[in-house]
């Protein structure tokens, strides 16, 4: 409880204020911080008195080492945990006595309060994390989270925020907040913060304050799942999408892209190979797949897609003729256009990936 460092910092603190050196001793009656350094380290008969009594010692002359002066005990938790010294004449020292004393024990409080709420927070944020992974909810996992206020068994949405950036401190903080009202925040990594929401009937006003505060930032949301895991997996596939299919937009939702993450999930990833292997052959490299991408992006407008290729619209039929031979597939087929849109889609997804 009261260590070495712990019991400088203490000393320093006081002798700004007071005119007199100030010890610090431990349980045993050694000097562990002093003013005066060279004092460190030898033991002090009357502190370690003053620990057995439980009460303040005077010492009215100095004697082998131990300098006249007050000795006082420092209580936590109704116990003495240390003895702080002031050297001087007992009656001159005296009137600084309890505001030493007082002051000492309310830096120790001060600094136990701060370490248990440093561990209350890593507690935190290690269950958040493991959360995010959890895919069942079993006794153990819990009841630890009643014990640090969390209730996995109510329903949560997540929402992931990316910076291009590196989070700054004074970002996160705005997000400290969400905490008071049984919602929650973990920075994933640098660049990624995911959001805990209680799925109430209001969730989306906290969605709508996270918009407005993040507004250079990519927001994603997931929605309420029966485990976080789920919803996590769904915000950071809107996420993954929405960047590929809605590159300038900011705010990304997994209703909008859920039909697409699945028919990708279903879509045989052999039949996909095979579609790519035969686009990648047949153009110079992925000209055709990009063409592909950038068609569908721009609901086939010939213009725009002239202009966004670079290349004259003599040369954007040639390529869209090209694919249609190479696959069998009609672009002006619905069913052809979004099973090519899928497989397009894929090869960037996996590029991307790489």
């Amino acid at each position: 409880m009261l260590t070495p460092s712990l019991a400088q910092e203490i000393a320093n603190k006081m002798m700004e204020v007071v005119p007199y050196n100030i010890n610090i001793m431990d349980r045993n009656g050694v000097i562990i911080a002093s003013g005066d350094e060279s004092r460190i380290g030898f033991y002090h008969s009357a502190a370690h008195e003053a620990v057995k009594k439980s009460q303040t010692m005077e010492v009215a002359e100095n004697y082998n080492r131990m300098f006249q002066g007050l000795n006082m005990p420092i209580i936590f938790d109704k116990n003495v945990i240390g003895i702080v010294g002031i050297t001087g004449n007992p009656a001159e020292v005296r009137p600084f006595g309890e505001i030493v004393r007082v002051t000492a024990q309310l830096l120790v409080q001060q600094k136990y309060s701060m370490h248990q709420t440093a561990i209350k927070e890593r507690l935190l944020e290690t269950f958040l994390y493991e959360w995010l992974h959890e895919e069942r909810y079993n006794n153990d996992f819990i009841q630890r989270g009643e014990k640090i206020g969390i209730d996995v068994r109510q329903s949560y949405v997540t929402c992931v925020i990316e910076s291009s950036e590196e989070f700054r401190r004074e970002q996160l903080e705005q997000l400290v907040f969400l905490q008071t009202n049984k919602n929650y925040f973990i920075q994933y990594s640098s660049q990624l913060v995911v959001i805990f929401i209680r799925a109430t009937k209001t969730y989306m006003a906290i969605v709508d304050y996270l918009c407005d505060t993040f507004k250079q930032e990519r927001i994603a949301l997931g929605t309420p799942m029966e485990t976080v895991q789920q919803s996590f997996h769904q915000a950071m596939q809107a996420l993954r999408f929405g960047k590929e299919l809605r590159p300038h937009e900011t705010f990304h939702t997994y209703e909008k892209i859920w039909l697409i993450d699945e028919f990708c999930q279903f879509t045989s990833k052999s039949h996909v190979q095979a579609e790519l292997e035969l686009l990648i052959k047949a153009g110079r490299n992925t000209d055709l797949i990009d063409t592909l991408l950038i068609y569908m992006e721009n609901n086939g407008d010939a213009n725009k897609v002239s202009q966004k290729l670079h290349i004259h619209r003599n040369t954007l039929q040639y390529r869209i003729e090209k694919i249609e031979e190479v696959t069998g597939k009609n672009l002006n087929n619905l069913l052809d256009m979004f099973e090519l849109y899928i497989i397009a889609l894929a090869y960037k997804l996996q590029k991307d990936k790489n």
